[in-house]
């Protein structure tokens, strides 16, 4: 599960990076004056793209290889059905890109669209809790001293085996509280970064509750 959200955070930031990279080019005039760095942008885009690809294949191995992902289970298809659009419009992105067409854009654009719909209900878990941090941490959505604080809690909290140790209350309750002030966060913070903050929360809180 760690290795598959990891793939799954790589591929979209792929995606948000190959999107600046291959941005539309100048008008012609200004053009004719950038030839060189619009065929920098051109391999750049190029290479990312590849990346992306890659992140692709690897996340669908390690999903083939999940159970609870298995393609013939009914609420697994909307996960599958994303994944081949993605890899549909990552190769129209790759053929615009060569043609020099704004099939480009427009395949990333569906790449990225694909990827924000996919259906994955992740469990409350320390692994998706740190991805979210590394998210966040990456947009610069959460205040550092509060990223520090979570993942101490988190440490903490791994080493439990039960809810029912000596000093386990204190470290449940230190981490809801933190959700709770992470939350708060979302409020102030950009659309993307809040939804972020609100599944941190969330994860948090379902941990916690696992150990209740």
């Amino acid at each position: 599960m760690k290795k598959f959200v990891g793939l799954l955070l790589c591929l979209s930031l792929s995606f948000f990076i190959v999107a600046r990279a291959a941005k539309p080019s100048h008008p012609p005039a200004a053009a004719a004056r950038t030839t060189q760095k619009k065929a920098t942008g051109q391999a750049n885009a190029e290479a990312l793209l590849n990346d992306a690809s890659r992140a692709l294949a690897a996340m669908i191995k390690d999903a083939r290889a999940d159970s609870g992902l298995d393609p013939d289970i009914a609420r697994n298809k909307p996960f599958w059905k994303s994944i081949q659009l993605i890899a549909k419009n990552l190769k129209t992105a790759k053929t615009g890109l060569a043609a020099e067409s704004h099939d480009c854009f427009k395949g990333i654009a569906e790449a990225r669209r694909a990827q924000e719909q996919m259906k994955i209900v992740w469990p409350a878990s320390s692994v998706v809790a740190r991805a979210y941090l590394d998210q966040l941490a990456r947009s610069k959505g959460i205040p550092p001293a509060r990223a520090a604080a979570v993942t101490a809690s988190l440490d903490r909290m791994d080493r439990l085996q039960s809810g029912r140790e000596r000093g386990a209350t204190a470290v449940l309750d230190q981490l809801s509280a933190l959700a709770t002030q992470v939350e708060g966060d979302a409020g102030t913070a950009n659309p993307a970064d809040a939804g972020r903050l609100r599944s941190l929360a969330a994860t948090i809180k379902g941990r916690v509750a696992k150990l209740r």
